[in-house]
């Protein structure tokens, strides 16, 4: 399917629950990545077997295609409005392609990284790229979630709106950085239209190699089923 046209999600239940809750999931082709929570598609709908989602505008295959590596494949997960893990089921792999002629968003993978600064006035950072297409101008949300292994009173989320531009810095400081306990996610989309975003991660912070150009820090996606 092509990003920003409609399409009929179906499914059918036995029970009397009177709401349904829709999320998009992604992995790739071989499912060597993982199954991984994109976004909702919907936190409540009614249970009538039948809801019209409007495909959001994914760049995913051209950056894979750009990088040789596999390209995206994506899932609907539909489940009660619970979220009860018990209570689920998938549809089938499809493809999400770009629609060129509409807006759209993709974080910049490989040139994603942390770096410790040394210095007190400019505490260690993390670094965000994204590339743009048609038409994708206005101000930007960035949410940065940050949820810890075994301590969930140190998790955070850092939000911020700022004018369109393709790289933004996060200042989460040393004692976050060197704690790969952290597990994060990012994600971006446009103020005034929620439906052109990306999503990075989850990911962890480790140690760089000592030959590596990217700062003390890199930034690594475990799989996670």
């Amino acid at each position: 399917m092509t990003g920003c046209q409609d399409f009929d999600i179906t499914w059918e239940t036995e029970g009397d629950e009177q709401n349904v809750r829709l999320e998009l999931w992604r992995t790739s082709a071989t499912g060597g990545l993982g199954v991984r929570f994109c976004r909702v598609i919907e936190e409540s709908t009614p249970n009538d077997g039948t809801y019209t989602w409007t495909v959001p505008n994914r760049g995913d295959e051209m950056y894979w295609e750009w990088q040789n590596k596999e390209q995206y494949k994506y899932k609907v997960r539909i489940s009660d409005v619970s979220n009860d893990s018990a209570v689920f089921d998938f549809s089938d792999l499809f493809d999400i392609y770009l629609n060129e002629d509409e807006p759209w968003i993709l974080v910049a993978k490989d040139a994603t990284y942390a770096q410790d600064v040394d210095s007190d006035d400019d505490p260690d950072i993390l670094h965000f790229y994204w590339l743009h297409g048609g038409g994708a101008t206005g101000n930007l949300k960035l949410r940065l979630e940050a949820e810890h292994d075994t301590d969930s009173s140190r998790n955070f989320t850092i939000e911020q709106e700022i004018p369109f531009t393709n790289q933004y810095n996060f200042s989460p400081g040393t004692d976050v950085l060197e704690d790969r306990d952290f597990t994060y996610r990012f994600t971006i989309e446009e103020a005034a239209d929620p439906e052109v975003f990306d999503v990075y991660g989850p990911f962890k912070i480790d140690e760089t190699p000592s030959n590596s150009p990217y700062g003390d820090y890199f930034v690594w996606w475990p799989v996670f089923q």
